[in-house]
């Protein structure tokens, strides 16, 4: 999916969104933008992960569900990265599970 990681510049807020869903990922981008925020969007755990690291990102929608491993995974490892772990993450999942998202570091939507 086209997103704003090839025209990021220093200093740009950007919104790293992860969610294997097209359709729900460019709605959140399309959200993104209309906020003036950049849009980076990664539909797997481990691209999640790199994006991260590579765009440090000002905040994250992480869903629960991904293709290739839980958000819950994805969220511990980015709050064990003293790279990454000062990031804003809000957990988007229609799972009743809150609790366990706030205990790990989360902000959570349901």
């Amino acid at each position: 999916m086209p997103d704003d990681r090839n025209s990021i510049e220093t200093g740009d807020a950007v919104l790293l969104i992860v969610d294997d869903d097209p359709h729900y990922a460019r709605i959140l981008l399309g959200l993104a933008r209309e906020q003036g925020l950049q849009g980076i969007v990664a539909n797997r755990g481990q691209a999640a992960l790199a994006l991260a690291r590579e765009f440090r990102p000002t905040a994250i929608t992480l869903d629960v569900f991904l293709p290739d491993m839980l958000g819950w995974t994805v969220l511990n490892s980015l709050k064990l990265d003293p790279a990454t772990r000062h990031i804003p993450v809000q957990m988007l999942s229609v799972e009743e599970e809150q609790q366990h998202g706030l205990s790990h570091g989360a902000f959570c939507t349901w």
